[in-house]
């Protein structure tokens, strides 16, 4: 082997992974080496199996997980410790002592991932010749190790969220391009706020994402029961009930929220309602939400036990595409996602970010903060194709 270009592409969910498996397979050269490792950060063992199920469909040279595996029934609703953490620590007087803290810790947890890393990529780097492209989405925990070992990679972002759109803007991150579902109206608005810096590209190969999700439904088939689906013979209402736990939302919020979607929809009994649930969403909050629909008499199914909540809602989204009349949300990145990828079916796509402003007094500073700070992208690039209520 005289040269190779490592590409090394580093995911965390099920649709993250379908979009870098669709740019892999579609730019792959004779030199290219394409690696795909899952970040660190707890996993559900069935979102871990999506993730190589996905990646299946593409000729990837290496396969390696860091995550931490656990069980399907673990919920990720945070506990009393980790509430009171994020709450603290961006007070004036603790911060200081909490950044030192963590950044000791960082760095001999770098330094661990980097000996991993080497022992993963020495098959290739040992060539002289070997080039590197790293594949990251913005806030992945690999992204430090990663850019320590190949200091002159060239550096790639992929999405998998609203929040990368976010974070790409900050100056902290190592520069790159960044390839996005959104790219044309993110490219817009990049330019009308002076961020010629920074670039955004299409995902090559995203035009056959339909094509792809419905064969994934049935290489997920197994996995995920998907014979076991409910298929309605009404017409379909998908809503994406998203993880706001981390918020601190008052009790009222569960029942508020259906009761708000409600009030875009003439006569709900004739509808059968999906609910597809986030990942991390809390066994709270679909307790609260399956009895209201109940005490509603409105006919629903649920997405939401522990296999189908880690799948991604566009992939799942292909079975009733064409029996859909309206997807709701807040400001769920699968609801954008959808009024790009299943554009010309007639669909109603619907988000929320005035109703749920009024949720956020108890949140974390952070959480507070970005949900703010975020609102203009919603509004200027991922809604192009949804209507606020």
């Amino acid at each position: 082997m005289n040269s190779v270009n490592l590409r090394v592409f580093v995911t965390t969910s099920h649709i993250s992974t379908i979009y870098m498996t669709i740019l892999a397979r579609k730019t792959k050269k004779t030199d290219d080496v394409d690696i795909l490792i899952i970040d660190t950060g707890i996993r559900r063992r069935e979102l871990i199996t999506l993730i190589k199920e996905t990646a299946s469909l593409h000729k990837w040279d290496h396969f390696e997980d860091l995550s931490e595996s656990v069980d399907e029934q673990h919920d990720f609703k945070p506990d009393l410790r980790k509430r009171i953490t994020r709450k603290v620590k961006s007070l004036p007087i603790i911060k200081p002592f909490y950044d030192k803290s963590l950044d000791k810790y960082l760095g001999k947890r770098d330094g661990n991932y980097r000996a991993i890393l080497s022992s993963v990529f020495s098959k290739w780097t040992k060539n002289v010749n070997c080039s590197c492209e790293l594949f990251l989405m913005t806030q992945t925990y690999l992204n430090r190790p990663l850019v320590q070992l190949f200091p002159n990679a060239a550096i790639h972002y992929m999405e998998h969220g609203i929040g990368d759109y976010y974070y790409f803007l900050e100056k902290e991150i190592p520069k790159g391009d960044f390839f996005a579902v959104f790219s044309k109206p993110y490219s817009q608005y990049l330019l009308k706020t002076g961020r010629t810096d920074l670039k955004a590209i299409p995902i090559p190969g995203i035009n056959e994402f339909p094509v792809i999700a419905a064969g994934l439904f049935n290489i997920h088939t197994k996995t995920l029961e998907l014979d076991k689906l409910h298929i309605p013979e009404k017409p379909v209402i998908y809503i994406l009930l998203e993880a706001v736990d981390m918020y601190e939302v008052r009790e009222e919020f569960w029942t508020a929220y259906i009761d708000h979607i409600l009030t875009k929809v003439n006569t709900p009994e004739k509808y059968h309602f999906i609910l597809k649930l986030h990942p991390m969403h809390s066994k709270h909050s679909l307790v609260r939400t399956e009895d209201y629909f109940r005490k509603l008499s409105l006919e629903f199914s649920v997405l939401g036990n522990e296999k189908l909540s880690s799948a991604s809602a566009e992939v799942l989204f292909s079975k009733w595409a064409k029996n859909t009349e309206h997807v709701f949300c807040l400001f769920s990145s699968g609801c954008f996602y959808l009024s790009q990828l299943y554009d010309g079916l007639n669909i109603k796509f619907w988000y929320s970010t005035e109703f749920f402003s009024h949720y956020i007094e108890n949140a974390p500073p952070q959480y507070k903060n970005l949900f703010v700070e975020i609102k203009p992208l919603l509004d200027e690039v991922l809604a192009e194709k949804c209507t606020a209520y």
